[in-house]
């Protein structure tokens, strides 16, 4: 059995380009921002980069200024959200009830948008992604498959990890976080995709 979808590719007009995927009886909707960064566009000094701004999306924005005005609404809306880095691209997404379809595009945004990086949080944050670093290096499969990578693209942004080193994790201030997705975040770099009811 095979699945088929219908989509959509649009041009807003702007420079920021919509995906849409209409699935009928879907009860629910997934809104994203896919930005198209990620670790292979680090330079060695900012490896790890994109994976912190991931993870501090969900710290704070101008329009909700701390983790739990996010977590909360999300949660009240019967949704759900999370976000991911690749070496291509960083995406964030929030799914929820189709009729919350507008309120999941507005948090989504925000989140993609509008984050401020909360200094108490980014060096919380660093602690958390060291330690993830630190079970991956446990991990065999992970440590087998990171080091084919390195050995395959050495010195090369696709040789590294993608969520950079303790060293380079510990080193990102506000500051940088903020010039590298003003830098990589823009409209034509963006991509919305709404995919559901």
């Amino acid at each position: 059995m095979s699945l088929e979808f219908t989509y959509t590719l649009s041009d807003l007009g702007n420079n920021l380009r919509l995906l849409s995927v209409p699935l009928e009886n879907s009860p629910s909707v997934t809104v994203a921002i896919f930005a198209g960064v990620g670790s292979r566009y680090e330079r060695a000094e900012l490896s790890g980069i994109s994976h912190v701004i991931e993870h501090m999306a969900f710290k704070g924005t101008t329009n909700r200024p701390n983790r739990k005005l996010i977590s909360n609404e999300i949660a009240a809306l019967g949704g759900e959200g999370n976000a991911g880095t690749g070496y291509e691209f960083t995406y964030y997404y929030v799914k929820m009830p189709t009729y919350q379809w507008e309120k999941a595009l507005d948090i989504v945004s925000d989140l993609t948008l509008n984050p401020i990086y909360p200094e108490q949080e980014l060096e919380k944050e660093k602690t958390v992604i060291i330690q993830e670093y630190g079970m991956y290096e446990d991990n065999p499969h992970q440590k087998l498959l990171n080091d084919f990578r390195d050995f395959i693209w050495p010195d090369h942004p696709l040789g590294r990890k993608i969520s950079g080193t303790p060293d380079t994790i510990s080193s990102f201030s506000k500051e940088q976080l903020d010039q590298f997705r003003t830098a990589y975040y823009t409209r034509n770099n963006l991509l919305i995709a709404i995919s559901g009811g």
